[in-house]
């Protein structure tokens, strides 16, 4: 009866995936077609501006390593469909020397970021649950005892006072 009357049974329409969104970008941008860049403007009748202002949020998140609901294969289409203005190392330039999440950092640059640690807390003990420089640190020590670091690389630790034990490692040994 109430179908009869015309009653809404949904107050608000059905979300659309992901897949439509890119699509209807991707129809939208064609049809614009000024440039590289494809710019939504702000009141689109379909929300399209919303969702695509939220795609830049989540790809720079992304790209920074933070929490984000962008996958690598989303960002490839989005930089496809020409979303972004152009970046200098996009997600999909298989050229570039990426990691799975973002841009690589050279060894010069984590050491750089240990000297700063250093700095404002008077050692090289960086947790390993301390992102990426305490995986770095926790490699360095790794390597070292492999005997695959450099001499190059030893020296620059270690004139820095950096110890090859972690902290766990040495306050053990002091207890035994």
């Amino acid at each position: 009866e109430l179908d009869a009357l015309g009653f809404r049974w949904r107050l608000r329409p059905r979300r659309k995936s992901w897949e439509e969104r890119s699509e209807e970008l991707r129809a939208y941008c064609a049809a614009k077609q000024d440039g590289d860049t494809c710019h939504v403007p702000v009141g689109h009748p379909t929300g399209l501006d919303r969702w695509a202002k939220n795609q830049k949020a989540q790809y720079r998140a992304f790209r920074e390593e933070k929490a984000s609901t962008m996958t690598k294969e989303r960002a490839k289409i989005l930089e496809e469909i020409g979303l972004f203005e152009k970046e200098k190392n996009p997600i999909s330039n298989p050229s570039k020397n990426l990691s799975s999440l973002g841009k690589r950092v050279s060894w010069e640059d984590r050491l750089a970021a240990l000297v700063n640690y250093q700095q404002e807390f008077g050692n090289c003990n960086v947790p390993t649950g301390q992102g990426a420089l305490g995986q770095w640190v926790k490699n360095q020590r790794y390597t070292y005892k492999k005997g695959k670091l450099s001499e190059k690389r030893v020296k620059a630790l270690e004139g820095m006072g950096f110890k090859w034990e972690s902290t766990k490692k040495l306050t053990k040994n002091k207890e035994t």
